[in-house]
């Protein structure tokens, strides 16, 4: 998990004694949010018919909508984001069908209906692949589907901390939602002009979010006033102590950080390397010659 090393030094913050008051700042989820476009039609042959998706075919991603921001010419917009198809295991067709039998409890009773009433007369048949097909109907609620996930430059305001030995995380509502709304709004979008509707995930009307990228807790800094580490996640104030995972980041790249993660993390491993090299020298260099 790359906001590990924050969660470690937080509960051992008493073996840290001088360490930066930046601790547990700079918390990112990279701008992680998802949502689903559900019941998408369109016309065929002037008629509205179903748009088969089947998210659960081919590639996770296989294609990106890019939103701009102001820093690199994005017009009105302060927070660039991605917007990005999301696939899923076969299995979650099952899962998706399944949650959506409650909107139609009459198939329900038909089929239990049906499966008494064989009971009853003795009718030692069951056709189980039939009336598994008759309760799942037509499969729309997979097969015309599409999840969304999107990532990008969300604000990095989120703090660390510890409650009762557990994790809590909290951040500035209002920097926060105002991101978050321009990525709703541009899936809403989406589900639009493939004649679908928008499904949040309900972690969202909760005021939850889900990430799959943590970044922060340990921030990059100039100083100790600025971060927990050095630009080379060298800790503050403990030489030869290192952070290498997207801890260190002091905020989010917008796409995918994992190359960025890997990059910094072999730059610490090259001053590791170089340090240690010129220590062994400077160590050497004074040892008497054997006579």
């Amino acid at each position: 998990m790359p906001s590990g090393r924050g969660v470690s030094v937080l509960r051992n913050l008493a073996a840290f004694p001088h360490i930066s008051p930046k601790l547990g700042t700079h918390y990112s989820g990279n701008g992680d949010f998802v949502a689903f476009a559900t019941q998408c039609r369109q016309y065929k042959d002037g008629v509205l018919v179903q748009r088969i998706i089947d998210a659960s075919y081919g590639p996770a991603i296989s294609g990106t909508i890019r939103i701009p921001d102001a820093l690199d010419t994005g017009e009105g917009q302060t927070r660039g984001f991605y917007v990005q198809d999301a696939g899923y295991p076969n299995f979650i067709n099952w899962m998706l069908q399944v949650l959506s039998i409650p909107g139609n409890l009459g198939r329900w009773f038909q089929v239990g209906g049906q499966l008494i009433k064989n009971w009853l007369e003795g009718d030692e048949e069951t056709d189980i692949g039939g009336y598994l097909a008759q309760l799942l109907g037509d499969a729309d609620a997979s097969t015309c589907s599409l999840p969304m996930g999107g990532m990008g430059r969300d604000y990095p305001t989120g703090r660390m901390s510890l409650h009762n030995g557990k994790l809590a995380v909290g951040v500035d509502d209002h920097l926060a939602r105002s991101y978050y709304e321009r990525v709703r709004q541009q899936m809403q979008a989406i589900s639009t002009a493939l004649g679908g509707k928008l499904k949040d995930d309900p972690l969202w009307v909760l005021n939850r979010l889900v990430t799959v990228h943590p970044l922060g807790g340990c921030p990059m800094g100039r100083t100790i006033a600025e971060g927990v580490v050095n630009s080379y996640g060298e800790v503050f104030n403990y030489p030869g102590l290192y952070i290498a995972d997207g801890s260190v980041m002091p905020g989010p790249v917008g796409a995918n950080p994992s190359l960025t993660i890997a990059a910094l993390s072999d730059r610490t491993a090259d001053s590791i390397i170089a340090g240690y090299q010129q220590h062994t020298y400077q160590i050497t260099s004074f040892c008497p010659t054997s006579s």
